[in-house]
């Protein structure tokens, strides 16, 4: 269930973490873990319960998911309608339409079909850490047939590890630790196509950013039906319907 709503946590503990909820990464983190001393002895008892039941449920979570150690903290205790609701609460960036700044005659219908990202971290073969870009559908035309249509990405069945192909690129923002976009470049050096732009800019934690940065590859993979669900590429890839590539990534300022 979400973190908030956690029914072990006492009145001043769900006060607490309503106020921190989205603003650890914020300029006014500071202020919110000093409230923490403001705590009686046996609130902050309470709100380390519930800090260590959200990490339980996120490690078994990454057991689960074939090795994939993702950076979301999906329940499995009870999952929500929106399966956009469990990567938020985990404080994963997710875009989708509702985001975008469209005008008030524009049918999204009308528009390239959309995919949602999910950012997770996968191993080598060696062992070695490798940031992972896994992809849903955002509208009804975005799917298998269309990342068929539109990308030249191998079949993957979650053994070793599919082709590199520079020419697909994620793009990342140095400013502020951000991913901006996955696009295709053409014979001509310029961006053939858009496969993906991020709505707005989030930055990373320190820890993903770092990965990404040491890397300079990430491993992308989609499309999955429900990325909350644990073992979803799993499932993809056991239909036969799981597209992979390892695209560079390319750092901008």
């Amino acid at each position: 269930m979400p973190f908030q709503e956690q029914p072990t946590a006492g009145p001043a503990v769900r006060a607490w973490i309503k106020r921190a909820y989205g603003k650890l990464f914020s300029d006014d983190a500071q202020t919110i873990l000093r409230d923490v001393d403001e705590l009686s002895e046996a609130d902050a008892e309470g709100l380390l319960r519930v800090t260590l039941d959200a990490w339980a449920v996120s490690e078994g979570t990454r057991k689960a998911a074939i090795g994939l150690g993702g950076l979301m903290d999906a329940s499995r205790r009870q999952q929500p309608v929106d399966p956009t609701a469990a990567l938020r609460e985990a404080g994963i960036q997710v875009v989708t339409l509702d985001d975008l700044d469209l005008p008030d005659d524009v049918d999204p219908d009308c528009l390239a079909p959309n995919y949602g990202v999910v950012l997770m971290k996968t191993a080598l073969p060696d062992g070695r850490p490798l940031p992972t870009l896994v992809l849903y559908p955002e509208t009804k035309d975005a799917g298998i047939e269309d990342l068929e249509r539109r990308t030249d990405w191998q079949r993957w069945g979650l053994h070793g590890m599919p082709q590199t192909d520079p020419r697909w690129r994620v793009r990342a923002r140095i400013s502020d630790r951000s991913l901006q976009g996955l696009v295709y470049i053409g014979p001509d050096g310029e961006d053939d196509h858009e496969l993906w732009r991020a709505a707005e800019s989030v930055s990373l934690p320190t820890a993903p950013w770092d990965l990404l940065d040491t890397a300079q590859h990430m491993l992308i993979a989609g499309p999955v039906k429900n990325a909350s669900v644990p073992g979803a590429l799993q499932a993809a890839a056991d239909t036969g319907e799981l597209l992979a590539v390892v695209a560079r990534v390319s750092f901008n300022w």
